[in-house]
């Protein structure tokens, strides 16, 4: 499978990604203990039952099948986590462009059932592929997004589960800004400025 090529020209890390995949599942399963829908397919079912071809020609239809299944349904909340899902499958095997596309359309399911959290991670994790292709301006945009959601939880009855799932993606959240704050707008040294990194800014 190829992968978008990241700002600086090179291959976003693998090891990077599949990192950030960990923190992201973490947080789904923070805010939607399973079970959930025996139809979502997940990168750990691509891993058991695709180990040779993985995310290739078998697993691609799986997913569609999945996709068309819970549509039929017409559950947006289980859409959404389909979505969600599907893009961990996507950016677990270095695809960040499927990926983004998946998180977009997760945050567009739970958009329809006014879902303030999940949202939030939806754009915190369409925040991450854009951080992990340097594109900096967008990623910064995606978190800025996320945060401005997180905001709208606390208008919401919020459950204790919730509350952990806040707490620990504001945490998430607060330290990739962080470190990517430092990137964009590096401190001189010696005498001179590193340059920043640039990067297309269009959103979703």
């Amino acid at each position: 499978m190829m992968n978008e090529v990241a700002t600086n020209g090179r291959l976003p890390s693998r090891h990077q990604l599949r990192l950030t995949v960990q923190t992201l599942s973490d947080l789904l399963t923070l805010l939607f203990p399973r079970p959930h829908s025996l139809d979502i397919i997940t990168y750990e079912d691509v891993q058991k039952r695709y180990p040779l071809t993985e995310m290739r020609g078998p697993a691609i239809v799986a997913l569609e099948q999945s996709r068309r299944i819970l549509r039929a349904v017409g559950d947006y909340h289980q859409m959404g986590l389909c979505a969600f899902h599907h893009g961990l499958c996507y950016l677990y095997w270095d695809d960040c462009s499927s990926a983004r596309e998946q998180f977009d359309e997760a945050r567009r399911q739970w958009a329809f059932v006014n879902m303030p959290s999940a949202i939030s991670l939806a754009y915190f994790a369409m925040g991450r592929t854009r951080h992990h292709l340097f594109q900096d301006e967008a990623a910064m945009m995606l978190y800025s997004k996320a945060e401005q959601w997180q905001q709208r939880i606390h208008l919401l009855p919020t459950s204790e589960r919730e509350k952990a799932f806040v707490s620990r993606l504001l945490s998430e959240l607060h330290s990739v800004q962080e470190g990517l704050r430092e990137r964009m707008w590096p401190r001189e040294r010696d005498g001179q400025t590193v340059s920043a990194q640039a990067g297309p800014i269009d959103l979703p």
